[in-house]
């Protein structure tokens, strides 16, 4: 029987911004997929028999693959993901190939950084007198610039 992957967003740059059933699923995977932009922190969620797999080559294909041989042999496969959900595709890669493949998949995202980036700038969202979209259009720029530092 195939095992499950979880597609698991973070957003956790030392800011303890994880959710809470994103660490319950840390804690029962068998194999936890992560990268060097992923807080390894994260990793002392981990059971102690879990593999943990750093990939160095961020090859889509061989990630995929990677996923889709562990679920395969019923294994239980986080991947662990930094940032936004979806914001870059490569989520959506991954969830793509996961369902052709008929393995079972679910996406955890992370705490939302849109009002918590606006917060540590000390510029406020919720203002009345702030135009919405103005706002979310500075935060979305500040968002990626920073994503791609």
């Amino acid at each position: 029987m195939p095992g499950k992957v979880y597609l698991v967003r973070c957003n956790d740059e030392g800011q303890g911004l994880m959710t809470v059933k994103g660490q319950e699923v840390v804690e029962q995977s068998d194999v936890i997929v992560s990268d060097h932009v992923t807080n390894n922190n994260l990793l002392e969620y981990a059971k102690d028999e879990a593999e943990v797999v750093q990939i160095e080559d961020y090859n889509q294909f061989r990630i995929n693959q990677l996923l889709i041989t562990k679920a395969q042999k019923g294994k239980t496969v986080t991947r662990l993901k930094n940032g936004d959900p979806f914001v870059f595709v490569r989520e959506g890669n991954e969830a793509q190939q996961l369902a052709e493949k008929n393995i079972e998949f679910e996406i955890i995202s992370g705490a939302n950084s849109l009002p918590i980036e606006s917060n540590s700038l000390k510029f406020y969202i919720s203002l009345i007198s702030l135009d919405l979209e103005l706002a979310i259009t500075l935060l979305l720029l500040f968002v990626l610039s920073t994503e791609f530092l």
